[in-house]
């Protein structure tokens, strides 16, 4: 579950490339690349390790014509999956206390 306070950084197996408006993401241990559309692109160059997912999905309704609830939750599906396929690390939980 991902949660408005996590936390994510890009796995350190990975190099990226930003081409244009998409960016391509090579997972160089299972030999794959990933190629993400502008929303894709701007959810990744996010991941700085210091923005929780909140942040981004308020940076991203500045950017994007979409309503709200639906690019929040396309936001988590995404996330999700990054996840899933171990290309992200979350670093901090909302769970966590400070």
């Amino acid at each position: 579950m991902i949660r408005d306070q996590d936390i994510f950084k890009p796995s350190a197996h990975l190099s990226w490339k930003i081409l244009e408006d998409r960016t391509v993401v090579a997972d160089e241990q299972e030999g794959k690349l990933f190629y993400f559309n502008d929303t894709g692109a701007a959810i990744w160059n996010s991941f700085d390790g210091q923005k929780h997912f909140a942040q981004i999905v308020r940076a991203l309704q500045s950017g994007f014509d979409s309503p709200p609830p639906r690019l929040e939750k396309d936001a988590k599906k995404f996330v999700a999956y990054l996840f899933q396929m171990e290309l992200i690390q979350k670093i901090k939980t909302g769970e966590d206390t400070e």
